[in-house]
């Protein structure tokens, strides 16, 4: 069960496990941990569903914004556990070298720490239109649903820093942290991160800022 209570600008529950208090993002199980986000950042709503019958999925999205309906950067906090029904499993590993980078992504080669966890971490410059309208179901698409009813816009296209965590022997949960931000003000589009693009030739050097950026943006006070 899931429920909402007034925001009262300190406290306020999202759900029975999870919760934002004082600039801090807490969840008690699966996994146990709590998380500080920047005071600039407002919390703008929570999706939860069931994926093809098989997952259950919980984002919980926080963002800044530079103008009146567009996000300069936005946080998702995605809980995602396989339903018992089911014997999936998650299987999730990064790529061997030389397949770990490409024109538009990249892959880091050891695990990131982040608090007391291990973490499989990689940047990806993205089409989100598209993915919103060849997935109206999956995850991206309820974000962008969640925020124009807010009265924010997703970017056409984006560049995220993605940090993921399986999170016990059975692998059937995992946290990923995400780490949006709009990829216009790069000035590329995706059509420069091609072999041999303009933007292809300093996507390290723009993956390595927005690494940095979204690495200080995940305080772990615990877990």
């Amino acid at each position: 069960m899931t429920f909402f209570l007034l925001y009262d600008n300190v406290h306020f529950v999202l759900s029975e496990k999870r919760y934002f208090k004082d600039s801090s993002f807490i969840s008690e199980a699966l996994p146990e941990i709590s998380i500080r986000l920047p005071e600039t950042m407002t919390y703008v709503g929570q999706t939860d569903f069931v994926l093809k019958e098989k997952a259950r999925i919980d984002r919980h999205h926080f963002l800044e914004t530079d103008v009146a309906d567009t996000f300069s950067r936005l946080v998702i906090l995605h809980f995602e556990h396989f339903l018992p029904t089911n014997d999936s499993i998650i299987t999730y590993r990064p790529p061997e070298p030389p397949r770990h980078a490409g024109p538009n992504y990249r892959f880091t080669l050891e695990p990131v720490r982040l608090g007391k966890h291990d973490y499989i971490h990689n940047t990806w410059f993205f089409d989100a239109a598209m993915a919103v309208h060849d997935e109206p179901d999956k995850e991206l698409a309820q974000t962008a649903r969640l925020l124009q009813q807010n009265g924010y816009i997703l970017p056409d296209e984006i560049r995220l820093s993605r940090y993921v965590r399986i999170l016990d022997a059975t692998r059937k949960s995992e946290l990923i942290l995400f780490y949006m931000e709009p990829l216009a003000p790069t000035g590329f589009t995706l059509a420069d991160f091609v072999e041999g693009g303009a933007g292809a030739a300093v996507y390290n050097i723009l993956s390595a800022e927005i690494t940095t950026r979204s690495t200080a943006v995940f305080q772990i006070e615990r877990g």
